[in-house]
């Protein structure tokens, strides 16, 4: 046993660094001087490290210097467009899901298995394959490059998630609370803002936090949508810098982090439960 223990040990160990060496390659990079970056061999342990790089990136935000900056008039409009997408597409996703997914979830009515499984099987469709019908609708309707345009784009990709986890996490609440609800007069949304919304809290959270990173990290529909009409996103920007542009994939990656550190605090309530339409639901109107 201790043997497989220190195997095991070992192996995470491993995992660790090969896993925190590109990241921690990337910060070498980026604190080091413009000319240090091509040296042969290069050097992992640099000791003329500099912070120019970051401030040159900070200083975009100055409308003198990004007249002139080139890639880094980009990126400083990536940084807002796409903070503004994810946070739309996060509280949009929330309030088209929450909804959708207790209908699902304490709901019988017609065709609500299919229904479901159709919803969700938008999301098995990947981006790629739907991407030039997208490009050619918003074309004939003037969406190209429009932050209604790639905000509607991406809730395709978090709304069939969205609704599927959180019917998962209504479910898992006793029925036996909204029925009491229901029998003290309450209304059916009231039932979903005081009873069902509060409990399920920590998952929304979660889910919030899911959603806003598929939006900041998307790439089909930010480039085909958006960056192709000069509205640039973070993701294809970088996807298209050079290796010089260490310091502003440095900048990009702090908000995932972020995210990812508040995701794991309510990473158990995002249980993967059997999607509600496979069990019998009940009409939370009529208590018995």
């Amino acid at each position: 046993m201790s043997q497989i223990r220190r195997a095991t040990g070992i192996a995470a160990i491993l995992i660790a660094v090969w896993s925190f060496l590109p990241i921690y390659w990337l910060l070498v990079l980026a604190l080091q001087p413009s000319g240090s970056r091509v040296d042969v061999p290069p050097n992992l342990y640099p000791a003329n490290l500099t912070l120019e790089n970051f401030r040159f990136v900070l200083s975009l935000f100055d409308p003198k210097v990004l007249a002139t900056a080139g890639f880094g008039s980009q990126f400083s409009s990536g940084l807002v467009h796409s903070t503004v997408v994810a946070t739309a597409v996060m509280v949009l996703t929330l309030a088209l899901s929450i909804p959708g997914s207790y209908a699902f979830a304490r709901f019988s009515f017609r065709f609500r298995t299919t229904l479901f499984f159709l919803i969700f099987f938008t999301r098995v469709l990947p981006p790629i394959s739907i991407v030039i019908p997208f490009y050619q609708f918003y074309k004939s309707v003037n969406l190209l490059g429009t932050y209604q345009g790639i905000i509607a784009a991406q809730l395709t990709l978090t709304v069939p998630l969205a609704m599927w986890v959180i019917s998962g996490i209504f479910a898992s609440i006793p029925q036996e609370l909204d029925k009491q609800a229901r029998i003290d007069g309450c209304s059916r949304y009231r039932v979903l803002r005081s009873i069902m919304i509060p409990v399920a809290a920590p998952g929304l959270i979660a889910m919030a936090v899911v959603s806003w990173l598929t939006s900041w990290n998307e790439l089909v529909f930010s480039l085909f949508l958006a960056s192709i009409a000069d509205f640039f996103m973070v993701p294809p920007v970088l996807a298209f810098a050079s290796f010089s542009a260490s310091a502003p994939l440095v900048i990009a990656f702090i908000p995932p982090v972020i995210a990812a550190f508040i995701l794991q605090r309510y990473m158990t309530q995002l249980r993967l439960m059997s999607p509600p339409v496979m069990t019998t639901g009940y009409d939370a109107s009529s208590p018995r």
